[in-house]
């Protein structure tokens, strides 16, 4: 199996490092964001199992010829108390450094999630009492700025678009109109998960300057997606 570590950790370095770096600096994605924008969500995924693939690869190498049969080896010395011959310091670290790698990516995920719904809600209900609905459209609010401003705030049960007086004053309604579509259009395609996501991301490993790098590429991605369906 420490071949298998090994290549696993070699996929880790390159989804970690050079892989998005040359993805960030390419020009193709601007013409074809929706395949970029799955090729990023891919090299997040397929990077971070390959990390705690590779630490819990290393960490199951005395517990049994293949991971599956580790597995099933660490789980029965786990309920007698013992360990295997042949297992040092290196292989229990690599097991936990996998379920604390794990454990940290999944709450993460969790925590900016539950945060992210929580402020949503929270400015969802500051707009409805600071704006009215634009007529003809209940779902869309209008607040009195002077700034001209469109964003879309998300909800399990009830999404809403946000317009400026600003934007209103400067904007005919067919153009309005568009504005509209587009904000519905993010909120129909559920582009704040991704966007949630890869904050996950980068909040868990902000070490990593590429996390930040595909963040905002991502952020980016999803507005030219748009410009091409619209």
């Amino acid at each position: 199996m420490l071949t298998t570590a090994l290549a696993l950790g070699v996929l880790a370095v390159l989804l970690a490092w050079p892989v998005p770096v040359l993805l960030a600096r390419s020009a193709w994605p601007a013409g074809s964001p929706g395949v970029a924008l799955v090729l990023w969500q891919s090299i997040a995924l397929a990077g971070g199992l390959a990390m705690i693939g590779a630490l819990l690869v290393y960490g199951l190498i005395p517990f049994g010829a293949n991971p599956v049969a580790g597995i099933r080896s660490l789980a029965d010395h786990l309920a007698t108390g013992s360990v295997p011959a042949g297992t040092s310091l290196d292989h229990v670290l690599a097991l936990c450094g996998a379920l604390l790698l794990g454990g940290h990516l999944v709450l993460n995920l969790a925590v900016t999630f539950v945060h992210a719904e929580r402020q949503q809600r929270r400015h969802l209900n500051l707009v409805r009492l600071l704006s009215e609905p634009l007529e003809g459209r209940p779902g869309t609010r209008v607040i009195d700025h002077a700034s001209p401003v469109a964003y879309c705030l998300p909800s399990v049960t009830h999404s809403a678009t946000v317009l400026s007086r600003g934007l209103l004053s400067l904007l005919d309604p067919p153009q309005v109109r568009a504005v509209v579509a587009h904000e519905e259009a993010h909120l129909a395609q559920r582009h704040h998960l991704v966007l949630v996501a890869f904050k996950s991301w980068h909040s868990a490993l902000p070490w990593f300057p590429i996390a930040n790098r595909a963040e905002n590429a991502v952020a980016l991605l999803v507005e030219i997606c748009l410009l091409y369906t619209s």
